[in-house]
């Protein structure tokens, strides 16, 4: 048997680390039991083996995969909680309304992407080789894995190197984090705006927008005709419209390829689920 001690402290991470534990242990069976400082696992092969030799195998297998799902845990969950802690340090001052969830998962996601990619490159050379080597000399000397103490004291290089990757790509997306912190203002500012109708439509064609109410009227929009013929550009101007009078829905009608552009992509970002798409070619 395979005893795993998972110490307690005031953050939610004793819980997930048993909880993905016991997940991920499917090879064997697994007792849980907890005290107010401490959650212990025990981990015994599912099948009992008659000979002394056979179950040293069992047992020496049983240790690996459990070191296995250990360092699977280090390498592919722990660097979200590394992340997130640098980014709210360093977004702390800007808008309210940014993403950070998004800013994380985003770098979360290009971290542990190519934390696989190393694996499968030079298996032997990556960080899962490290940290495997280290956990299973740990296991096999003591008779109880002390798994958080583990995490907190036998990895700070690879906190290390979570923490530069995530200062590099902060960097690298700076411009794509104040466009996100952009439209995350615009969108607060629809939400807390009274709608000045139910739906607006927008009819989308080589020469420009026409924009009617729900029942197919036209909105008076002098404003936009004065604009275009200022040279303002067309875009910035059907956005600003949109905002102001911040519709419940926003039907837009245009043809396949309008569907891919900057501009409707940023209406989606800022109008969410208010907006409803008609294919022109439907005759809609």
């Amino acid at each position: 048997m395979l005893k795993l001690l998972i110490e307690k402290d005031k953050t939610d991470i004793a819980g997930e680390i048993a909880e993905k534990l016991v997940k991920s242990i499917t090879f064997a069976a697994v007792d849980r039991r907890e005290n107010e400082k401490y959650i212990v696992l025990s981990v015994t092969p599912l099948r009992k083996k008659r000979y002394a030799r056979t179950m040293k195998k069992e047992v020496l297998k049983l240790v690996k995969k459990t070191v296995d799902t250990i360092v699977c845990y280090i390498l592919f969950s722990m660097p979200s909680r590394y992340i997130r802690e640098i980014v709210e340090y360093e977004l702390e001052g800007h808008s309210e309304y940014l993403d950070r969830d998004s800013v994380c998962r985003l770098i979360n996601e290009g971290i542990v992407t190519r934390l696989k990619a190393e694996i499968k490159g030079n298996k032997k050379r990556s960080w899962y080789t490290a940290i495997y080597k280290r956990a299973l000399e740990n296991m096999l000397e003591s008779g109880i894995f002390a798994v958080s103490s583990f995490i907190r004291f036998r990895i700070d290089d690879f906190k290390k190197c979570i923490s530069e990757h995530t200062y590099f790509m902060l960097a690298s997306i700076s411009d794509e984090i104040k466009y996100m912190e952009f439209i995350a203002t615009l969108q607060h500012l629809v939400d807390d705006r009274n709608p000045k109708l139910y739906e607006l439509k927008v009819n989308v064609d080589s020469t420009g927008y026409t924009l009617t109410d729900g029942n197919n009227a036209p909105i008076d929009i002098s404003l936009y005709e004065t604009a275009k013929k200022d040279g303002i550009d067309k875009d910035d101007l059907l956005i600003g419209i949109l905002l102001v009078a911040a519709p419940v829905r926003i039907r837009v009608c245009a043809d396949d390829g309008f569907f891919d552009s900057d501009l409707f992509s940023t209406m989606s970002n800022i109008f969410g689920d208010r907006i409803v798409v008609d294919y022109a070619r439907n005759g809609k």
